[in-house]
């Protein structure tokens, strides 16, 4: 899930210079597509951390004898 958060992320400024290299400047709507991959990709990459974590916390508590 991380890895395609990641890939998603760095794939919004790509989507931005592939439109501007091709002087697509009508309409601007790739401005919102790039906008949408990149923060997926953030929010993806946020919930693989948060699972991480959360998985984490589980696996520390569960080993510990009180």
């Amino acid at each position: 899930m991380g890895g395609i958060g990641l890939s998603l992320l760095a794939l919004g400024p790509v989507i931005h210079e592939f439109f501007h290299f091709i002087n697509y400047h009508e309409g601007h709507h790739f401005y919102a597509l790039e906008n949408i991959v990149a923060i997926s990709g953030g929010a993806l990459l946020f919930a693989a951390h948060f699972i991480n974590l959360r998985s984490c916390k589980v696996r520390h508590s569960s080993s510990h004898v009180h």
